[in-house]
């Protein structure tokens, strides 16, 4: 049997070292560079609003491919789909068709916006007493980064339980979307 060995991709992000902590507290050996040499299983992110996404997912499939990477959790967007408006959504939602079109097990993790991100709008929450959204009239729960690597960790460490699966934001029981 192969010893388990890990390649996290932004592993100096909020996620991504989130989940470094937990699989090292979890004795399972982590990569922090591109190499995919020996690697059983990877994180991949993309930023969020940065251009490109669907070449460096190309590549990096190609990448795991070549170098027999046997799952990979993929940082998604909650709004990924064909028929969105939104270009950075439909990208993110092509990039798991190309995921998904490897061959290898990939379960795809589709959060709404971070917790920490709410750090930024603290101004206007304190000085003008609201909320600013960015996405309109609509209800969705910010989870933090700590919390989304300990669920990737978690995956990463029993991949094969979540192969092929897409993981939206949890939703409380009777809890309507906008």
């Amino acid at each position: 049997m192969t010893k388990k060995k890990v390649l996290i991709t932004g592993a100096t992000g909020s996620t991504g070292q989130s989940a470094v902590k937990k699989l090292l507290a979890l004795d399972v050996p982590v990569k922090l560079s591109a190499a995919l040499k020996g690697i059983t299983e990877a994180y991949y992110l993309y930023p969020i609003q940065v251009p490109g996404i669907v070449e460096s997912t190309a590549f990096f499939a190609q990448a795991a491919i070549d170098n027999d990477v046997k799952a990979i959790v993929n940082l998604s967007q909650m709004q990924a789909s064909r028929d969105v408006k939104s270009h950075a959504s439909q990208n993110h939602w092509i990039a798991e068709q190309i995921l998904d079109r490897s061959g290898i097990p990939t379960t795809h993790l589709r959060p709404t916006l971070f917790a920490e991100w709410l750090l930024y709008l603290r101004g206007a929450i304190k000085d003008d007493n609201i909320l600013p959204l960015p996405f309109g009239d609509v209800r969705y729960a910010p989870i933090t980064g700590e919390d989304q690597g300990r669920v990737i960790a978690a995956i990463l460490n029993h991949p094969a339980e979540h192969a092929g699966k897409i993981y939206p934001p949890l939703r409380r029981k009777g809890a309507q979307s906008g």
